[in-house]
């Protein structure tokens, strides 16, 4: 698996995972892992970014990771935030990007249960930054003029 940094093929939206089979999902989350885990400063990488267009994200905190499957945002919270952002699939290009501060999630876990979470903040942040990539919508162009 490599990361595609062509914009046009990023740009296309992704279909829900097949569940029936865990287990072929979990093979993809690992080999997404070690795609992930070559890049020590990447925080999430979303399914489209390896060529398959498919709603699966996963994120890394130190040597942790999760898997996002079939992922829903539920809800945002009223207040937002500014930060920088980047991506691995336009290294180097890095800008700010206005987004809600919370956001509640739904999703299938690596297990195969669907699962209700709140996050806020930076995983906030990086989880909204790879749901996007799940809807064919990128941070280079959110970026806001300085």
């Amino acid at each position: 698996m490599q990361i595609i940094t062509d914009a046009n093929k990023l740009r296309k939206k992704s279909t829900d995972v097949d569940t029936t089979d865990i287990k072929k999902v979990q093979q993809m989350v690992f080999k997404m892992n070690g795609v992930l885990a070559a890049h020590s400063d990447g925080v999430g990488l979303a399914a489209p970014q390896v060529g398959i267009l498919q709603r699966l994200f996963i994120t890394r905190k130190g040597k942790k990771f999760m898997a996002f499957i079939n992922p829903i945002i539920t809800g945002f919270s009223s207040g937002e935030s500014i930060g920088t952002e980047g991506c691995l699939s336009f290294p180097g290009m890095f800008g700010k990007v206005e987004r809600p501060s919370a956001i509640s999630l739904s999703y299938i876990g690596m297990n195969g249960q669907r699962r209700q979470m709140e996050y806020s903040g930076f995983e906030a942040r990086v989880i909204q930054h790879e749901i996007d990539h799940l809807n064919g919508i990128l941070c280079i162009d959110q970026f806001e003029e300085e």
